[in-house]
C-alpha cells in the first residue's frame, strides 16, 4: 500500500491505485522520493517528479542559514544590548554556551569577535576573558547599560525570597563552571 504507516488507509481507491504509483516510481526512478500529502482522512505518499525534485533541491540552500560563528557571536552581543546587560567575556561565554550548546575559548571567542564587523573589545589587547564586546554602533534607541543598582531594584519579592532561602541553606548549589 502506498498510504503511511501511522495514517488510515484512504479507502478502496487508494488501495487500487498503490501498484500503479509503485510501478511509476519504478519507472521514473523516483522509488526513494516521495513526500507526504495531506487528504481529510490521512496522508498518503505521492511520487515527486524530477521538476519537484530539482524545485527542492535548488531552494534548500536560500532557506537554510549559512551563519559563520563570527555572525553568531555578533548575534549574541546584540542580544546582550538590547537586554541592556554590558556584555563583559564571561557573560559572552555563557550567553553563547546556553544558545549553541558549545563552550567557547576565550581564545576562540577573541577570534570570532575580530572576525565579526561592527564590535570592537575593550581593553584591545586583554588578558582571557577580562573585556567587554562593544558594537561600534549601538542599536537604534539604546539607553545605555543597566547599573548593578539598577538590576537590583528591578528584582521582584519572588526573586529576592529564592536568595534568601539559600542563602539560609549555604549559598547556591554548586555549579559547572563557577566563573558564571
Amino acid at each position: 500500500s502506498s498510504s503511511l504507516p501511522c495514517a488510515r488507509p484512504e479507502g478502496n481507491l487508494a488501495r487500487q491505485h498503490a501498484p500503479r504509483r509503485a510501478e511509476r516510481r519504478r519507472r521514473s526512478g523516483n522509488a526513494a522520493m516521495t513526500s507526504a500529502r495531506s487528504t481529510g482522512r490521512g496522508a498518503t505518499v505521492k511520487p515527486i517528479d524530477a521538476h519537484e525534485q530539482a524545485v527542492v533541491v535548488n531552494e534548500a540552500p536560500q532557506r537554510g542559514l549559512n551563519l559563520s560563528p563570527a555572525d553568531v557571536v555578533l548575534w549574541a552581543v546584540r542580544s546582550l544590548y538590547l537586554d541592556r546587560a554590558l556584555p563583559r567575556g564571561p557573560l559572552l561565554q555563557w550567553t553563547l554556551q546556553i544558545l549553541t550548546g558549545e563552550k567557547f575559548s576565550h581564545v576562540q571567542l577573541r577570534t570570532y569577535l575580530g572576525l565579526a564587523h561592527g564590535i570592537r573589545t575593550e581593553p584591545v589587547a586583554p588578558k582571557k576573558l577580562n573585556f567587554c564586546a562593544m558594537l561600534t554602533e549601538p542599536p537604534p534607541g539604546f539607553e545605555g547599560f543597566l547599573s548593578e543598582g539598577e538590576v537590583a531594584d528591578k528584582l521582584d519579592t519572588i526573586t529576592l525570597e529564592e536568595v534568601a532561602r539559600c542563602l539560609a541553606h549555604g549559598g547556591w548549589p554548586k555549579v559547572d563552571d563557577a566563573s558564571h
